[in-house]
């Protein structure tokens, strides 16, 4: 099975989003950096959150 290259360009936090949904003690993900790659097929790749 083919594979897809994810390259992590931006991450990105919207404080006011958080607030605005009521999640609370969120922050920047402290997972991925600009520059990770990963490589998945249907799945979430392997170490990645659901969330990603």
């Amino acid at each position: 099975m083919k594979k897809c290259k994810i390259e992590v360009l931006k991450t990105t936090f919207h404080e006011d989003l958080s607030k605005k949904y009521g999640y609370k003690n969120l922050g920047n993900c402290p997972i991925y950096k600009v520059g990770d790659i990963l490589y998945g097929d249907y799945a979430n790749p392997e170490g990645s959150c659901d969330e990603a």
